[in-house]
This record gives C-alpha cells, structure tokens and sequence, in this order.
C-alpha cells in the first residue's frame, strides 16, 4: 500500500496517516515474527556446531580408549555403544534444525502469500505434503493457491479488494459502490471518519 495510492483515492492526509500506521502494525508484526524465527534458527545452527564439536571430540577420546584397551572385550562394546550414541545424537540435532528451517521457510511463504493469520492458515495445509531440499520449498504454493480460491479460506489472505461494512466493492469499469453508489474512495473515507 502506497502514499500515492490512497491519494489518488482522494484521501486527506490525516485519512492517509491512519490506514498507514494500521498497515505499519501489521508489517511490523510479520518482520518481528520473522527476525524470532532466524533467531532461532542461527542458535540451533550454534548449538549443532558445537554438538558436532563436542561428538567429534568423544569420538577421538573414544578411539584413543579402544585402541589402549587391548583385548578387552566389554570396554570395546562399551565403546562402541557409545559411538552409537553419539551418531543417534547427531542425526537427532540436524533433524531437529532441518524441521526448524522447514517451518521458518513455510512461515516465511505464508507471509509474503498474504495470510493474515499464520496459526490458521498453517492449520489448513498438509505439512507431509511439503518438502524442502537445496532449491527451497515444494508443495506449499499448490496448496496455498486451493486455499485462496476456496470460498471458505479466502479470507485468511489479503486481497487488493477493499470492503467496508460488508458492502459490495466497486467494479472497476464505473469505480461506484453497487449498494451505497459511493466511489470506493468516499467509501474508504468514510469508514476512517467513522472511527
């Protein structure tokens, strides 16, 4: 939404300043969510970094103990068991932030796709239907597309199409409202005196 826009609808500064601070909120909200999610993500990165370390080290503690321990055989299974361990650690970790990107990366397209509430619209999709490799995010668009088309999802999206108080919006060959006759911009500014 631009300056320019409202303008052009033959809004007045002060309207314009309303609608502007109202969409700022919303903005606002989506970059804060954002920033929480990359958040997280960079301290799993962090934590699975020195997960990694941490194995890498244990690993070469234990080899140094299996190869000092000779020929006993209950110490060499000790070991061993603990290798295990450590891979099913490791392969837990980067499991765990593979999820975690997946979701940042949904999130992320339900944002920029218009949804106007994340929790809800996540509610509606098949997330064993998605997929996320090297090249991105697969399966979502196809989905969000259903759910923008479908008469009872819609809604949970914007839409460039302004409607107040439950008035039909303005065709865009006359640019009047069918009921009220009033062009969408009288429309639009008399919502915001209203308020």
């Amino acid at each position: 939404m631009k300056t320019e826009d409202l303008k052009a609808m033959g809004l007045t500064d002060e309207q314009i300043s309303k609608v502007m601070a109202e969409n700022g909120k919303d903005v606002n909200a989506a970059k804060a969510d954002a920033e929480t999610l990359k958040s997280d993500i960079a301290s799993l990165k962090s934590q699975l970094s020195s997960l990694d370390e941490q194995i890498a080290q244990r690993d070469k503690q234990l080899k140094e103990l299996k190869d000092s321990a000779g020929n006993n055989e209950e110490l060499k299974k000790q070991i061993n068991d603990l290798q295990e361990q450590n891979k099913t650690m490791k392969q837990e970790a980067e499991a765990k932030l593979n999820e975690l990107m997946k979701e940042h990366a949904i999130e992320s397209e339900l944002m920029s796709s218009g949804a106007i509430n994340l929790k809800a619209v996540k509610a509606l999709i098949d997330a064993g239907k998605i997929s996320m490799d090297d090249k991105g995010i697969s399966g979502l668009k196809e989905q969000l597309d259903l759910l923008k088309s479908a008469e009872d999802s819609k809604m949970l999206f914007k839409s460039d199409t302004v409607i107040i108080d439950g008035t039909k919006p303005a065709q865009a060959t006359d640019n009047t409202n069918n009921n009220t006759g009033l062009s969408l911009a009288d429309a639009v500014k008399a919502r915001i005196t209203s308020n």
